[in-house]
C-alpha cells in the first residue's frame, strides 16, 4: 500500500506558502480535498509516469551511485525496484513544479517499530544551495503533523557527506547495522 497516512497529504504533501489543494487520502475521507497552509516545497508520489525524474535525480549523483553499488549510473529497471514497491512510499520533492529531489519513507520498519528514512537525494546540481535542508524540514513538518515522535535512517559508512548534513538537521548517531552487507551508521531524531 503506497502512500503517507492520514491528515489529508498522502499522495502530495502539499508545502506551500499560497494555499493549494491536496487530495485527501485519509483511509476514511473518500478522496476530498483539504486545503493547507504550506513553504514551497511539495512531495508528489512517484509513479511510473514520474519515474524518469526519479532516475535522473539519481543520476545527478554518480558518487552516491558508486558507494551504493559501485556503478555511477543507475537504470530504470532498479530505480523501479527500489522507489515503486509495496513497502516504502516514495516521493519527488518538487519546487516551482520542477522536481528537485527524492524521499523514499518506510512509516514502520518491523525490526523496531520505528519511521525510516531510506533515501534522501537533492538532484547533484542543486546541492549545497539549501534545497536539502529547505526539503528536510518541510518533510519533517509533515512527520510531525501525522504525530510521528521520531525518525531514523542509515547512512553508507563511508558516505561522510551524507553524515555532516543528517548531523546538521539535529540527527544524532546512535549505531551501526549491516545493510547488503555494508556498515551503515544509523541516525535518529525525536520529533
Amino acid at each position: 500500500m503506497r502512500g503517507f497516512i492520514s491528515n489529508c497529504n498522502l499522495l502530495k504533501l502539499g508545502l506551500n506558502l499560497t494555499r493549494v489543494r491536496l487530495p485527501c487520502l485519509e483511509y476514511n475521507c473518500n478522496g476530498i480535498s483539504c486545503e493547507r497552509e504550506s513553504t514551497n516545497m511539495i512531495f508528489e508520489s512517484i509513479t511510473e509516469e514520474s519515474l524518469e525524474h526519479a532516475v535522473a535525480i539519481i543520476n545527478s549523483n554518480p558518487s552516491y551511485n558508486i558507494l551504493e553499488n559501485g556503478d555511477t549510473l543507475r537504470s530504470i529497471k532498479e530505480v523501479r525496484k527500489e522507489l515503486l514497491n509495496s513497502k516504502t512510499n516514495s516521493y519527488l520533492i518538487m519546487k516551482n513544479k520542477q522536481p528537485i529531489g527524492i524521499v523514499d519513507f518506510l512509516e514502520n520498519n518491523p525490526k523496531d517499530n520505528c519511521p525510516w528514512i531510506g533515501l534522501f537525494m537533492i538532484h547533484g546540481e542543486l546541492q549545497s544551495l539549501g534545497y536539502g535542508k529547505k526539503a528536510y524540514a518541510a518533510f519533517e513538518e509533515k512527520l510531525i503533523q501525522n504525530h510521528y515522535k521520531k525518525l531514523r535512517l542509515g547512512v553508507l559508512h563511508n558516505n561522510e557527506q551524507a553524515k555532516v548534513f543528517w548531523k546538521s538537521v539535529g540527527f544524532s548517531f546512535y549505531g551501526n547495522s549491516k545493510w547488503e552487507g555494508r556498515v551503515v551508521d544509523c541516525f535518529e531524531k525525536k520529533l
